[in-house]
């Protein structure tokens, strides 16, 4: 599973250097078309046996003109962005224990990623679904 977050961040990291693809389409943020707000769940991935890895409470998730926000009923502080293309970055902070990174992709109203912890020693996938519209 480790090795699907590491492949799942190489193409996000990539994708806008592909040749014939229109670089500053694929790597601006601001997709409005994703916007809405989230729901879903973090599955353990990947532990280092000695780290004790609590799964993050990433159960909602509002992404706003294209941007990625924490509603009011989240614990933990999320920025990041979608490309027009559905790939996802962003910054997840860790209540007290530092800043981890997801990155994934948004297709069919659906977003999957992975999740790292702050030293890398813990992962998790992130699967969330779209359950409202923009305006909600």
């Amino acid at each position: 599973m480790f090795r699907l977050f590491v492949t799942m961040a190489f193409a996000a990291a990539t994708i806008a250097l592909v040749p014939g693809t229109d670089t500053a389409k694929a790597a601006a943020p601001g997709a409005p078309k994703y916007d809405g707000l989230y729901r879903g769940h973090a599955d353990p991935s990947y532990r280092n046996r000695d780290m004790d890895c609590r799964t993050p409470e990433i159960q909602v998730l509002r992404i706003r003109n294209g941007r990625l926000e924490q509603p009011p009923e989240s614990k933990h502080r999320i920025t990041g962005f979608v490309t027009h293309d559905g790939f996802v970055t962003s910054r997840f902070n860790f209540a007290g224990a530092g800043e981890g990174r997801m990155e994934g992709r948004i297709q069919d109203d659906r977003l999957i990623g992975g999740l790292s912890g702050p030293k890398g020693d813990c992962a998790w996938i992130v699967t969330l679904s779209k359950v409202a519209s923009p305006e909600t």
